[in-house]
Parts: C-alpha cells; structure tokens; sequence
C-alpha cells in the first residue's frame, strides 16, 4: 500500500467509473499527487485499474458517509471530486465534505445539469461539470476536424494547445510531441524545433477568437478531398457514367457542326427525351 499521505496534501477521489479512474491517473501520473479514492468494492467496475495506480490509496465504503470521509481524511485534503452517477448522492456527499472542511475544493459531476446549475450556490468553492458540458467541445471539434480544446492558466495567462499549421509568430511556447500510446508522455520541443518535429504547438493566448472554418487550406486538397467525397461510392459511379455519357453526347454535336448554342439546347433536349431524331442527320449526331 502506498504511504499514507501527508495533511493538506493529498486529493480525494469518489467513484469507480472511467472518469474517476481518468481523473486519479491524472493526478498522480501526471502531478505526481497522492490520491485517495472511496469506492464500493476495489474489484468491481474500474476498481482494479484505480488500485493499481501507483500513489492511489483505495478505501472500501458501501456509502459516501461522514465515517467513510472521516478515513479518507478529508478534514485535511486539498480537494474532492465527487463523479458517481447519482446527482443527488454527489450534492448529499459535497455537503457531508463541506462539514468536515469548509475550505475544501469541491469539483462535482451532474448529469441533470439543471440540477447542477443550483448545486454551487450550496458551497463557498465548487465547480460543477457535465458530461455534456466535458463531451460538447470535444464533439464540436471532430466535426470541424480539430483537436479538442485544451486551455490553462499558467502565471497569469492562458496557454492553449494549436495545430502548428495555426500558430501566430511570436505566440508558441514550445511544440508538443504526442505518443501513439495512450499512456505514453507527451514530449516538449522547442519553438526553432517545431516544423521538423511536431504537429501541436503550445501557444499563448492573446484574446483573438480563433475561427477554425477561416483556416487557409491548400484549395487542391480541398478540391480533390469533395471529388472523393462525391465519387467514391455506388451513387458517385452512377454519376460519373452519366456525365461521361453527356458529355460525349455533346462532343458529337459539336462535331455534327453545330453552333454551341444548339449543342447546348439539343444536347439537354435529348437527355430529357423531348427531342427527335431526323433520319438524314449526320452520322456523327
């Protein structure tokens, strides 16, 4: 087991989905925090992935009770995150831990995000999150082909996370090399090193709204990426067939001799099948 955490330093998690697991390998992979987590029983859900995390104390507790925060300490934590699945739960256990530490930072999932709307006006610190309000962004940006928003303040600015083909002269920071492995560690570059080695930048933020859709693209690729679009299936093929097909048809009429105007004219009348073929019409038409 893990050394005991020292008072005042170590952080609370309540949960055994994903995001309580996502949330203690955070803390302590990538803060090096200590981490304590209450959880029904340690082997169900994602309960053996949170206790073998290096740094993470799991505690067994059928209910997020007084007692059950009283053995994790929260009377000396830094800060609890309440993710269970139950709104009511969390808000009844954020009161509980309000008790015991009124200064304790609270950050609380609500699914019902009415109800979590009215939740923070309960607490002197709390910050209450969504699923939807955590999943939007994420969704938004894969459909307009970008990377999901990453923002943080750091001495007074805000840092964010850009493609490189985005940043602005004078804004990067550093580039970011990202592993394919998910619990890989992402790699810091530097700025006169970013074109040969990174594709994300990190960059600060200068107050200017970034409009993604006004991005310059290379007008070829984007020409070539709808023609694929188009073609590349059953109704594109049909497509083309026809087009092929007009075209070649008005290729002949203009090889029969006729102005463009009647090219265009017969050429459309035929396809509709409103015109009539005259037996002395040249071989060609």
């Amino acid at each position: 087991m893990p050394p005991s955490p020292l008072p005042g330093s170590h952080f609370v998690v309540c949960g055994d989905n994903p995001l309580a697991y996502r949330i203690a390998r955070e803390l302590t992979r990538r803060y090096g925090e200590d981490v304590v987590v209450i959880l029904a029983d340690k082997f169900t859900n994602h309960g053996p992935q949170i206790a073998a995390l290096p740094g993470v104390t799991v505690l067994e507790h059928a209910a997020l009770t007084t007692e059950a925060f009283t053995d994790a300490r929260v009377a000396s934590a830094r800060a609890m995150a309440l993710v269970g699945p139950d709104d009511l739960a969390n808000f009844h256990a954020a009161l509980r831990a309000q008790e015991l530490n009124p200064d304790l930072r609270l950050v609380v999932a609500a699914y019902n995000r009415r109800l979590g709307d009215h939740i923070t006006g309960f607490f002197r610190d709390c910050t209450v999150l969504s699923r939807s309000q955590l999943a939007a962004p994420a969704l938004v940006a894969a459909a307009l082909g970008e990377i999901a928003p990453s923002h943080v303040r750091l001495s007074g600015r805000t840092l964010y996370v850009a493609r490189r083909g985005d940043r602005v002269a004078g804004q990067v920071l550093c580039g970011l090399v990202v592993p394919d492995d998910p619990d890989g560690t992402t790699q810091l570059v530097a700025p006169e090193d970013v074109d040969g080695r990174a594709d994300l930048v990190l960059a600060v933020a200068d107050g200017t709204p970034r409009d993604p859709l006004a991005r310059q693209r290379n007008p070829a690729r984007g020409v070539f990426r709808m023609a694929r679009r188009l073609l590349w299936n059953k109704f594109g093929a049909i497509f083309a067939a026809i087009a092929a097909a007009a075209l070649a048809g008005f290729i002949l009429l203009a090889v029969a001799g006729h102005a463009p105007g009647d090219v265009l004219y017969l050429g459309v009348m035929d396809m509709t099948g409103s015109a009539f073929t005259g037996p002395g019409e040249a071989g060609a038409e």
